[in-house]
């Protein structure tokens, strides 16, 4: 794991550009959230053995068709949506974080990494479920 630069946000404190090794992959990570950055700077990405343990699960191969969809629901800062668009599975990602400053460094992430989320292949939705009001999908 190579961390190439680190800056200060005074709203989300100490922040780090790290890029993996393994799969060359680059991740903005907060200081603040510690369970997914502190496996990353750790090991180079997050449970990444589990995502491809996941995919040798289903019985397709690399050929795209219309029914490899992955849904990254609670994306946070994107981490199986980049692994789900460096894959090569999947011909549609739909990745979901309600937390807005989450979700722009799940933008950034993509970004960062070449990946266009305004693509065929990649959606990204700024949305939450409201329990209140009866499940409605709201934006935040």
């Amino acid at each position: 794991m190579q961390n190439l630069c680190k800056f200060y946000d005074k709203q989300n404190g100490s922040l780090h550009l790290v890029k993996s090794k393994e799969d060359n992959i680059c991740y903005l990570l907060s200081s603040t959230e510690t369970s997914i950055s502190e496996e990353i700077f750790a090991t180079g990405n997050y449970d990444k053995r589990y995502f491809d343990q996941t995919l040798n699960l289903f019985p397709f191969d690399k050929i795209k068709n219309k029914s490899n969809i992955f849904f990254d629901v609670g994306a946070n800062s994107g981490a199986f949506t980049l692994l789900a668009a460096k894959s090569g599975y999947f011909n549609k990602i739909v990745s979901i974080e309600p937390h807005l400053k989450t979700f722009n460094t799940l933008r950034i992430n993509l970004l960062l990494n070449n990946i266009d989320f305004n693509s065929d292949l990649i959606k990204l939705y700024n949305l939450a479920i409201d329990p209140i009001k009866k499940n409605r999908v709201r934006n935040l």
